[in-house]
């Protein structure tokens, strides 16, 4: 049986494991995970949010975050967070120091916060404080720290929201270490930029890069990820390649030493995934086997040692690792059955094992999951109570930390709901739930709650019960003060028998008697213990009123504008059969609004039979009798009280459209419809006529005023009742059509009639009377008539109006005679209450008065400067506030300069003297306010511009006019002083130079210039003349090749100068000898103030006059040369000159070199030479004579001795001859000795030949 337990453990193990997690990725030290659910599970540290639960506190057990079941992507590679939804929104938490969240702010966030609205994001990873993104349409996106440029925007400015870094939309996937970014394009090229101290960018420098930058040529990458500071790839081929920080081995190629480029380890081909952690590289193979390499102090390897590996490392045997991610220094992976492995650092919980303990082993976590519940049957249901239960049946792999029911009157109930717990752990258990709601359907189910989440049972459900209730009957009693009444309650619903509590110590029966005009309860309890409360109340049937008395009062305003009254005070004898038990007033409390308020309350009183007569109508307060002007007749009609016919009299005016008597004396004021005029009439006699310029129809008066008005308009004309001049116009808010139809009682104008604008609340017809403030025109309010108000006339208390008939109407609108007793003021209500509760009211009149005088609290004095070049100072006078009891106006304010407020205030002192009424008139005691204008702005001196002349011709100065520099200022200013810097007169000659002129003046108000400087600048724009002694032309001193020349110059200047300069050409001094040829003396010079001189040149042309003298080595005269036809002869000739000569040239007779052989005879040289000047000399003729003296010599052909010629007597012979000489020389000539020629026939003998 052990054994059976043992394996059904492991398989429950295997299934909770198993077909559980979808998805992995690790940050610095905690996990974050997707189920095969789409539900987002962390864990491990928690410092700055990053696991989302809305709290800082680490967790060593996936705990869910949120019930969203729609997460698809999830990355962390540091302490932040970032994930994507199946809708492609974004959201991110944890982290947020440098903007990295991408949400604007940064702030930490400890739960999932979308991030913008956008729903394109397709790709996204983390570095250690930024994020990388794709969206779907393959554009690229970054956020957060970039003090690298790792963010690729091609600065180093931090981002705290999605930025795109450039425009290229083929970017496919993404990959960022601790501060540098690694890329894929659609085209599989690879791409880098951010931090490359380790040559982890992979271009072969360590220099870092703000921008995207092409890493090789190669197309074929297909996989890369990132470590802290190294960057591992997968090629399509399979082959593994890394490059960047490898002082752990982390790359994997056997070394400890950094690449700048992609380097390809190993020579495998068949790397499927990569997952580089901080310092440590993790791999799975196409054979699904699980290598690691690189750091591993805290077992991250998983090999079970802590020692760092340099080449890739099998981790155990398995066959069937799917899923990879490599933390700090912690690591997780998956199986292809989604089992969850860990191993590493675990001191925040990172592994996810319930433990804080290392793992130096691949170690499986299980998968959370929910406890199992089941829900039983209710028992014992009644109106409000019910027994609920059920039974926890598996814990979900974790302990259950709370079990109950939830209940609701809605299907499937949760914990958010109604619950009540029962303990923890497996089993079964129940629970009473009461105080339910009765006769309701009520849903339930039982669950329980383990580290993973909740689990509930299936949902029941029950109808409560009927509820607990009660009907009663009662008998009231007649006075308040009675106790005669009873009442009796009869229960139902809940549950039998019920028991009775009456308050007031009334008794515990159904029955209570003894009864008084109170509020009672009956308190009935069921036999659940539920308790019902049935309230009685028993009333008094009191129907006697009571009766009311009141008066009008007066009351003053206190400081805050005030006045409190009591119902006492309005009081005035009222009294009730039963007792009175309150009084009340509708309005306790009067402000300054409600001074001089005028009320009014319309009253039908019904009709009356009386003839009329037409338009217009009155009424003599003296005897009591209605009078009726005749229309378009001086007949008056005058009835009773009653309206019977009194007879009539004549009066000394036609045409009345209404009259009104003077309640002070007997005379009455009439408005005569043809003369459009307004008169009051004492017997027969017209005391004044007001023009009143338009028809006149409606009088009536005051006791000080007359008021009349024309057939429409808005406009009341107010005259002085005795001499009947005009005080004022009161402007109605309407125009009101009336005839006769003016009443004025009590401070309200009443006027029957027609309102022509629509402003009042009664229909648009002349069946209405209007009433109106008598002081302002304000309307009141308005009553609609049965009949037109043709005709009107007023008793006192009631207005009688009709249609030109013989029924009047009466509208009662003064309780009082209002020819008696001026009755405005504010009408208020005392209602009078007596213990039955019967209420009576009666009105009373409260008349407000204002005796206080308002206060003006000053503004501070106003100090201040002249306004900018002004003599005085626009000053923003704020009138003081004026403070009351009631509303006040604004002060006004009066100049002691009788100015305007706004006008300019000039320098000095103004006084504001400022006054103000109350709206009830009550001038306040006047307040003085000052205002100083001080004159600070300094006169502003403007000079002339500088002067700048040339001096007077032939002198070291110059005659100036000075103007006067000219003076701005706000104010007046002094006489203008100008003071030169050499203290002469202004008008005084100036100097060569500059001379200043310092002006100054002052203001009136004692304010002094900044001084102004102008100068006077005296240019010497007269060259100085130079004269030098002349040209010179000289021939050269004996035997002297130049000449001595004496050479000056002398200048003159207007002002100072000193002897000019003279230099040479050849640059020597000028008493030097002066070589042959032209020298130039160029003179300067500038005088004192530095106007140099034209310069003069002077010329010295020393001429050579002297021949050169040639001497020859003398004639010659020598024989041939021994063999030569000539003789070899030195010839030679020297030459003196006074300057420079070179040697002589000779030239022979015979043209030949000087050094040719001279032939015999003689030969002439003649020796000429110049000198250096053109100087020719005198030709020298030397003689060369050479004499032949050498003989020259004659050879024969030999002598001759022969025989005769055959057959001649003498022989042919040949003789010739031969001559040598040292000189050319003929061929020697023979003469035969016998004549003959040479050539002819030799005889037989001796002949001799002479050569």
């Amino acid at each position: 049986m052990k054994k059976n337990l043992l394996l059904l453990f492991v398989f429950l193990t295997a299934q909770i494991n198993a077909q559980c997690w979808l998805s992995i990725q690790t940050g610095s030290n905690h996990t974050v995970a997707l189920k095969t659910d789409g539900t987002l599970w962390t864990w491990g540290n928690n410092n700055a949010g990053q696991l989302g639960d809305g709290t800082n506190t680490n967790r060593n057990t996936p705990k869910q975050i949120g019930t969203a079941n729609d997460w698809k992507t999830i990355v962390s590679t540091s302490d932040h967070t970032i994930a994507i939804k199946t809708d492609g929104t974004l959201w991110a938490w944890g982290y947020n120091i440098y903007g990295q969240l991408g949400d604007g702010t940064t702030t930490n966030k400890n739960t999932p916060i979308q991030i913008g609205t956008d729903t394109d994001w397709q790709t996204i990873n983390t570095g250690a404080f930024y994020t990388v993104a794709i969206k779907a349409d393959g554009t690229l996106w970054a956020w957060g720290e970039n003090m690298s440029g790792q963010l690729g925007d091609g600065t180093n400015i931090q981002r705290n929201t999605p930025t795109q870094i450039g425009t290229g939309s083929n970017w496919k996937t993404i990959a960022a270490g601790d501060f540098h970014t690694i890329a894929i394009k659609a085209d599989n090229t690879l791409w880098a930029w951010g931090y490359n101290y380790s040559g982890q960018l992979g271009d072969g420098t360590t220099t870092p890069k703000k921008s995207p930058k092409q890493i090789g040529a190669a197309t074929n990458w297909q996989t890369i990820n990132t470590g802290g500071h190294h960057t591992t790839a997968i090629k399509s081929d399979g082959t593994l390649w890394a490059w960047g920080y490898n002082l752990d081995g982390q790359l994997g190629d056997g070394t400890n030493t950094n690449r700048s480029i992609p380097t390809q380890i190993g020579t495998d081909n068949n790397w499927q995934t990569i997952d580089p952690g901080n310092y440590y590289t993790t791999a799975i193979k196409a054979d699904k086997t699980l290598w690691a390499w690189g750091k591993n102090v805290n077992a991250q390897l998983g090999d079970g040692t802590t020692t760092n590996r340099s080449i890739p490392t099998q981790i155990g045997t398995a066959t069937d690792w799917q899923v990879i991610a490599g933390g700090f220094t912690h690591t997780i992976a998956l199986k292809t059955d989604g089992a969850l492995w860990a191993w590493g650092y675990n001191a925040s919980g990172q592994l996810g094992d319930g433990t804080n303990t290392q793992r130096n082993v691949p170690t499986a976590i299980s998968c959370p999951v929910a406890p199992t519940v089941t829900t039983t049957t209710q028992t014992n249901a009644g109106a409000v109570k019910a027994t609920l239960g059920g039974a926890v049946t598996a814990d979900g792999g974790s302990t259950v930390s709370e079990r109950g029911i939830v209940w609701a009157t809605a299907t499937d109930p949760t914990t958010a709901n109604n619950k009540i717990t029962n303990g923890t752990g497996l089993g079964s258990f129940s629970a009473t739930i009461a105080a339910l709601p009765p006769f309701t359907l009520v849903y339930y189910r039982a669950y329980a709650i383990n580290t993973t989440g909740t689990g509930y049972g299936t949902t029941l459900s029950f109808t409560t019960g009927a509820a607990l209730s009660a009907t009663t009957s009662q008998i009231n009693v007649v006075c308040t003060n009675d106790a005669t009444g009873s009442a009796a309650v009869t229960a139902s619903g809940g549950a039998s028998p019920y028991t009775y509590l009456w308050s007031s110590s009334k008794g515990t029966s159904a029955t209570a008697t003894g009864l008084s005009a109170i509020a009672y309860t009956c308190t009935i309890t069921d036999d659940e213990g539920t308790t019902f409360v049935k309230n009685v109340s028993i009333t008094a049937n009191d129907i006697t009123l009571p009766v009311t008395g009141t008066k009008n009062i007066t009351v003053n305003l206190d400081a805050n504008g005030q006045a409190t009254i009591t119902p006492a005070m309005i009081n005035n004898g009222s009294s009730d059969n039963c007792g009175i038990t309150s009084m009340s007033l509708d309005k306790t409390t009067f402000s300054c609004a409600d001074i001089g308020a005028v009320s009014t309350v319309f009253t039908s009183v019904g009709t009356a039979t009386q003839e009329t007569h037409g338009h217009g109508g009155g009424y003599n307060p003296h005897t009591k009798e209605f009078w009726y002007p005749r229309w378009v007749s001086t007949t008056i009609h005058k009835y009773d009280a009653s309206h019977n016919s009194l007879g009539s009299f004549i009066a000394p005016v036609t045409a009345i459209m209404q009259l009104w008597m003077d309640k002070s004396s007997t005379d009455y004021y009439v408005t005569n419809w043809d003369t459009n005029s307004i008169r009051r009439i004492s017997g027969s006699r017209i005391v004044w006529n007001y023009p009143f310029g338009d028809i006149t129809s409606a009088v009536t008066t005051s006791d000080l005023y007359v008021f009349a008005k024309a057939p429409g308009g808005n406009t009341i004309v107010v005259l002085n009742k005795t001499n009947g001049t005009l005080v004022k116009k009161i402007t109605l808010p309407g125009s009101i059509s009336t005839y006769g139809g003016l009443v004025y009682a009590n401070g309200v104008l009443y006027i029957a009639g027609q309102d022509d604008s629509g402003f009042t609340t009664v229909p648009k017809t002349m069946a209405a009377i209007h009433a109106f403030n008598a002081s302002t025109g304000a309307y009141i309010s308005s009553i609609a008539t049965t009949q037109n108000c043709s005709n009107t006339a007023f008793d006192g208390e009631t207005i009688w109006i009709s249609a030109n008939s013989n029924t009047i109407e009466g509208y009662k609108v003064s309780n009082e005679n209002a020819y008696d007793t001026d009755t405005s003021g504010n009408i208020v209500t005392l209602t009078v209450t007596d213990a039955a509760r019967n209420t009576v009211t009666k009105t009373a009149r409260v008349k407000v008065l204002d005796n206080r005088a308002p206060v003006i609290t000053p503004n501070v004095n106003k100090s201040v400067t002249t306004d900018l070049n002004v003599c005085g100072a626009s000053v923003t006078i704020v009138p003081p506030s004026a403070t009351d009891n009631c509303s006040v106006g604004t002060p006004t304010g009066v100049r002691s300069d009788a100015l305007a407020l706004d006008a300019v205030y000039p320098v000095g002192i103004t006084r504001v003297t400022w006054n103000v009424a109350d709206s009830n008139g009550t001038a306040a005691a006047p307040v003085i306010q000052t205002v100083t204008v001080i004159d600070n702005q300094l006169p502003v001196i403007t000079a002339n511009a500088d002067i700048v002349v040339n001096a007077d011709a032939g002198v070291c100065r110059a005659s100036v006019t000075i103007v006067p520099a000219t003076v701005s200022d706000n104010c007046t200013v002094d006489v203008l002083r100008g003071v030169r810097s050499d203290g002469l007169a202004l008008n005084a000659v100036y100097p060569v130079g500059i001379t200043r002129i310092t002006w100054n003046v002052s203001d009136v108000n004692r304010n002094a210039a900044a001084p102004v400087i102008q100068t006077v600048t005296v240019r010497d724009n007269q060259l100085p003349v130079i004269t030098a002694n002349g040209d010179k032309n000289v021939t050269t001193d004996l035997n002297v090749c130049g000449a001595t020349v004496a050479v000056s110059a002398t200048a003159t200047d207007n002002c100072t100068v000193v002897d000019p300069t003279g230099v040479r050409s050849d640059a020597l001094a000028l008493d030097a000898v002066y070589p042959v040829g032209t020298t130039t003396i160029t003179w300067n010079v500038s005088d004192a103030n530095d106007n140099a001189a034209e310069a003069v040149i002077q010329t010295v042309i020393v001429r050579d006059n002297q021949l050169p003298v040639i001497t020859a080595n003398g004639d010659k005269n020598v024989t041939t040369d021994l063999n030569v036809c000539g003789a070899t002869v030195v010839v030679s000739a020297t030459v003196t000159d006074n300057c420079t000569v070179v040697d002589p040239t000779g030239v022979r007779s015979d043209a030949l070199a000087l050094d040719a052989l001279y032939p015999i005879g003689t030969t002439t040289i003649t020796w000429n030479v110049s000198d250096a000047n053109d100087n020719a000399a005198e030709a020298v003729i030397q003689t060369v004579i050479v004499s032949d003296t050498v003989i020259p010599v004659i050879s024969t052909n030999g002598d001759k001795n022969v025989n005769v010629t055959s057959g001649v007597c003498g022989a042919n012979v040949v003789v010739s001859a031969t001559a040598t000489d040292n000189c050319s020389v003929d061929t020697p000539t023979g003469i035969r000795s016998d004549a003959k020629l040479l050539t002819e026939l030799y005889p037989i003998g001796t002949t001799t030949i002479t050569w």
